[in-house]
């Protein structure tokens, strides 16, 4: 399996991004606020095969699942948005 899964639990909801495409050394970057798939400042949305993407509400938790055949890790980062 080329590509990478994640699954997030809040607890009540499960939902998953998968995004089916090789990943190299340049990171791939999930951006849950533009719900788009980048590598190399590049969008390569048209690979995600699920668009699970997540939504966290004011103080809320989230778990996280990576799923992939090859090695690596997954860094997650969350920003507050102010409308």
């Amino acid at each position: 399996m080329d590509g990478v899964r994640i699954d997030f639990n809040d607890g009540e909801t499960v939902s998953s991004l998968e995004w089916a495409g090789y990943i190299g050394s340049v990171p791939l970057i999930l951006d849950c606020r533009t719900r788009r798939a980048s590598i190399g400042g590049l969008d390569v949305s048209q690979y995600l095969t699920q668009r699970g993407f997540p939504v966290l509400q004011p103080g809320q938790s989230i778990t996280a699942s990576l799923q992939a055949a090859g090695s690596g890790w997954a860094t997650i980062t969350v920003h507050d948005t102010y409308i």
